[in-house]
């Protein structure tokens, strides 16, 4: 036997070369037998009973493993001949080109192993015959190289040099792997509620994690090549960059037709809104037209707000409404990158900011195939996300240097507040931040109450017009008016008998309940169901509470398919009925991906442990605001499950960091997240407190009481002065109606003559509609009609019989309603009347007698 040098790494390394050589040897030998047990198609052989395919695969495959057998040998003979051949194999394994060799060789054939059928097209049956080949050289590449890795650990340094983030690491994903025993032995989260048990939202494909992560290192190397670590006008450009990627990529992404938007159709083509986001942009359009925003969070006050000043700028053009949305909120992934780079690094950040950017398009592009909440349709939940990110960062950036940064509390009950005003439940944030202020100040020691006070006088800021608006309408200081569609449905989910249909004999109004009495009972009964029964609570709630942590860890990649969005979301049981059942590449990947965030975390503590966990406790205190609800999944959580995908990049690029210390051993330090001394003039602060106090006060009060501004644009006017109006324009358009006939058929209880501005003109044909469950007005009906939404003074939907689509109906055009109003409150209506200097009249066709009710057209 050929002598070796006696120390003990040496012998490790011929041991780790015999063991691969055999391990890959007897790998061959399976795909040998595989080949010669698997017969080719009668009319393909040549010789026995094999294709010329197939004695080529089998010559190969033989060739292979004499060449393996003899290499192996070469390490445990002493002949001259072979030890030319150990020796050589010896100084290959000690290269750098190896592990490069591995790792692009490797990753080619998962992409051959992996890839779609669907997307190799006619491809794929040649895949098929040589998989088994493809799977022997990937298996054979990865133990080549993981153990060309353990071979650089030995001796480099490595747990010392990276000593601070491994073991928290540990700990966490200790911690993880009992949070997983612990959910599958108790199936808390698994097992269904019967309400708002939601799926996931849209997921992240493995392809595009490797995506990501390879514009992570061309980024990093970027960094490198041009000593750019302490540039602060890269990072500017980096931030422009990562805004324009999320602009250009989320407008180019098509999106389907879905729940929450109209298909385009006559007469103008436009995609309106519809479901709840019909319901966002209808009370908008009630705002510009005076109506104050209802006391309501069904109706997400700041949501409606901001669609009001889009409408501003926008028009009714919903097209250039969402341009505006999306150009917005594409600095999402821009402060998410900040945040990546405030706990972690800059690579890890901008991979982050990128799988944003990544997933939002996702969601745009399974629109109507799986449930999702996008910046194309008009919901609040991308909104709320911002505010949420917005809130991380700026909790981050005070964090860092609360000594410098003392008006950053103020700013943080500010935005704080903002987001309660978009969604109430996040009220319950408040205890959580303020906790994170208080332990800051007791183990920073920061001066005084200061930071509390700021805080409390932010969130004051934009709370108190909302509660003050609330005592003016209720003589309650009150989140909600008291009359609340919340109120309703919390007292019918909070029962032993969950519903959200308002049947229970307890939830039932009496004839002699005013809307207080009868809402401070439901109140009162939601109190009491607590006291009654804490346990049902608890068991519901923290169902909830678990469901959403699963649901913000499962949108990570579940599969090692490289497929299509859709092929994969109707493969994978996630987006049905799925009760936790994993597949054996799921379970892989739920370790895989564990210990990358727990890595990511412990990379965040490494660097400062006062930052590493605040997005996961504002994310832990967002799931809980939501659980409380009785609500999970889908939509419901994305404001904060983007959490997840902060410690999955740092864990992913602190990965390709270990790599490279081992390859290069040499420990790369980034550049610090610290802002250098500005040669800028700084605001005094009294300047900036006034600053930021004056527009937090001021967005606060536009939401109750911006609507003041615009009260002149359709004010109440008597019907007569309506009737006026009315004769006066139709005068010279051959008008049946008289103004006398006008007049008796006002007397009637339910005619009606409204005026305001019609939105959303729809043409809907006979037995046609899409069913929306708060606005009845587009629902089948047996002929063809135009509904339009009528926002002034008095806001409701109109519905007009109109036999063709042949006319012209402007979006946004002022009109005149004449009809009868239904048992659901909306207009079918005998004429819509639209104003202008020439005036069009549209009129029910055949005309019928001027009698409330009217009859049912035919």
């Amino acid at each position: 036997m050929v002598t070796f040098p006696t120390m003990a790494a040496q012998t490790r390394r011929l041991n780790l070369l015999r063991f691969n050589l055999a391990l890959t040897f007897m790998e061959g030998v399976w795909v040998l037998w595989f080949f010669l047990r698997s017969p080719s198609e009668t009319d393909s052989v040549v010789f026995l009973q094999y294709s010329l395919f197939r004695l080529f695969l089998l010559s190969f495959v033989l060739l292979l493993l004499l060449g393996v057998l003899y290499s192996l040998a070469g390490l445990f003979r002493s002949d001259r001949q072979y030890w030319g051949v150990g020796k050589w194999l010896i100084t290959l394994f000690d290269k750098t080109g190896t592990f490069w060799t591995l790792l692009i060789g490797g990753g080619v054939i998962y992409a051959l192993v992996f890839v779609s059928d669907r997307l190799l097209v006619d491809l794929a049956s040649y895949r098929e015959r040589v998989l088994p080949l493809l799977v022997w050289f990937g298996i054979s590449s990865l133990h080549w190289l993981v153990s060309w890795l353990y071979l650089r650990w030995e001796g480099s340094g490595l747990l010392p040099v990276h000593r601070a983030a491994l073991p928290p690491a540990g700990i966490i994903l200790g911690l993880l792997f009992l949070l997983i025993v612990f959910i599958a032995s108790t199936r808390i989260g698994l097992t269904p509620d019967p309400i708002y048990w939601q799926n996931p939202g849209s997921p992240i494909l493995i392809s595009q994690v490797l995506i990501a992560l390879l514009a992570g290192l061309l980024f990093k190397a970027l960094i490198d090549r041009f000593s750019l670590g302490n540039e602060r006008r890269f990072d500017t450009l980096v931030c422009i960059t990562l805004w324009a990627a999320a602009c250009f990529l989320w407008l180019g992404q098509p999106a389907r037709i879905s729940y929450n938007s109209l298909q385009p159709g006559y007469p103008n083509f436009q995609t309106y809104p519809f479901g709840d986001s019909l319901i966002f942009d209808s009370t908008a359009h009630n705002f510009l037209a005076g109506e104050p925003i209802p006391g309501d969070f069904w109706f997400k006050p700041l949501y409606t707000l901001f669609l009001a000043v889009l409408h501003i700028f926008s028009g009714e053009n919903y097209d250039r409404m969402v341009f505006f949305q999306i150009v917005i909120l594409a600095c999402i992934p821009v402060m998410v990158y900040l945040i990546g780079w405030l706990i972690g690094n800059r690579t890890a950040g901008f991979v982050a900011g990128f799988l944003i950017v990544i997933r939002e398009r996702n969601e745009i592009a399974l629109s109507n195939i799986i449930q999702v909440s996008h910046l194309k349709i008009l919901l609040s939940d991308v909104f709320s996300m911002g505010l949420v990110v917005l809130l991380t960062w700026v909790i981050l950036r005070w964090l860092q240097k609360p000594s410098e940064r003392r008006l950053e509390p103020l700013v943080i009950g500010g935005v704080l507040g903002l987001l309660v005003l978009t969604r109430g439940h996040a009220i319950l944030l408040i205890p959580i931040v303020l906790g994170i202020i208080i332990a800051a100040m007791l183990f920073k020691k920061s001066a005084g109450l200061q930071p509390a006070l700021l805080f409390a006088f932010g969130a004051a800021l934009t709370l108190f017009p909302w509660f003050l608006r609330n005592y003016e309408r209720s003589g309650t200081f009150s989140l909600q008016d008291p009359a609340s569609t919340y109120t309703s449905q919390m007292a019918g989910i909070y029962s032993l008998t969950p519903s959200l249909q308002l049947q229970a004999e307890s939830l039932t109004r009496t004839s002699s309940e005013t809307d207080l009495v009868y809402y401070d009972r439901l109140r009162q009964q939601v109190v009491d169901f607590v006291i009654q029964h804490p346990d049902e609570v608890l068991r519901f709630v923290s169902a909830h509470y678990f469901h959403n942590v699963i649901y913000s860890y499962i949108y990570l990649p579940q599969s090692f398919r490289i497929e299509s969005l859709r092929a994969y979301v109707t493969t994978e049981p996630f987006w049905g009925p799925w009760q936790g059942g994993l597949s054996t590449q799921s379970w892989i990947l739920l370790l895989l991906n564990m210990a990358l965030i727990a890595l990511g975390i412990g990379t965040a503590w490494r660097k400062n442990p006062y930052l590493a966990l605040i997005p996961l406790v504002i994310g832990m205190g967002y799931n809980a605001s939501v659980s409380v609800g009785r609500i999970s999944g889908w939509r419901f959580i994305l404001p904060a499950d983007w959490i997840t995908l902060i410690y999955y990049s740092l864990g992913l690029v602190q990965v390709i960091q270990l790599m490279s210390f081992l390859v290069s051993r040499t420990a790369e330090a980034e550049p610090s997240a610290d802002e250098p001394p500005s040669p800028r003039t700084v605001i005094p602060q009294p300047i900036r407190i006034t600053g930021f106090a004056v527009l937090f006060l001021l967005i606060g009060m536009a939401v109750p009481y911006g609507n003041s501004l615009f009260t002149g644009r359709y004010p109440e006017k008597p019907a007569e002065q309506l009737v006026d109006d009315y004769v006066s324009a139709t005068s010279g358009l051959s008008h049946p109606y008289s103004e006398d006939d006008l007049a008796r058929f006002l007397e009637q209880d339910r005619a009606q003559i409204l005026s305001g501005q019609a939105i959303y003109p729809y043409y809907l044909e006979a037995d046609q509609g899409p069913i929306n469950h708060a606005l009845p007005a587009y629902k089948p009906r047996p002929y063809n009609r135009l509904v339009i939404y009528l926002s002034g003074s008095v806001s409701t939907n109109v519905i007009l019989p109109l036999a063709t689509p042949d006319f012209t109906f402007p979006d946004g055009v002022d009109v005149i309603v004449l009809g009868c109003i239904n048992d659901v409150g909306d207009i079918e209506a005998l004429s819509i009347l639209i104003r202008g200097e020439t005036p069009l009249v549209y009129l029910r066709v055949p005309l019928p007698e001027l009698t409330c009710p009217l009859p049912e057209h035919q």
